[in-house]
């Protein structure tokens, strides 16, 4: 019988369970790293800063009910294939607002750098109207902001908009 000329011992199979693991962790760590260099996972630069003045948000939520105020809005492409958003404003008798500064960010989750500050023009009848001619298709959200001339503000959020 001839002698075999490998044999595997007990040090080659702790060496490729090493090397395996260690290319495991290695690429599993670099994965992490571009994952959280790409996007943090943060809707906000300062969370610790934001749920300190917790409170105060739910101050001022409690002061947007007492308003009364309700907010309807819409998107559509025109057929030039430019966004026009529509935002209703009314008090909590139905009847419109008008003289308010509207304004917000149209934003698009997950890419801060296409957020676009807007500001909504009147249009008589609770209505407030902006155009915007640049505006890529995709899921776009408003966070926006009615203010009276009494320094009273209205926060509102949209549901996502397809177009």
């Amino acid at each position: 019988m001839s002698k075999p000329r490998f044999t595997i011992k007990g040090w080659h199979v702790l060496a490729a369970i090493l090397v395996f693991f260690g290319i495991d962790f290695a690429v599993n760590g670099y994965f992490a790293y571009a994952a959280t260099k790409t996007f943090p996972g943060e809707s906000f630069h300062q969370p610790y800063a934001q749920g300190i003045h917790y409170n105060d948000e739910l101050k001022l939520r409690a002061a947007q009910r007492a308003l009364g105020w309700a907010v309807r809005y819409n998107a559509y492409r025109t057929d030039d294939g430019a966004l026009t958003v529509v935002v209703k404003i009314v008090d909590r008798n139905a009847a419109p607002l008008d003289g308010l500064e509207v304004g917000g960010i149209l934003r698009r989750r997950g890419d801060a750098d296409a957020d676009r500050k807007i500001v909504l023009a009147g249009q008589g009848g609770g209505i407030y109207r902006v155009r915007l001619e640049d505006v890529p298709v995709g899921r776009w959200f408003l966070d926006g902001k009615a203010r009276d001339g009494a320094g009273h503000a209205f926060e509102f959020k949209s549901a996502p908009w397809l177009r």
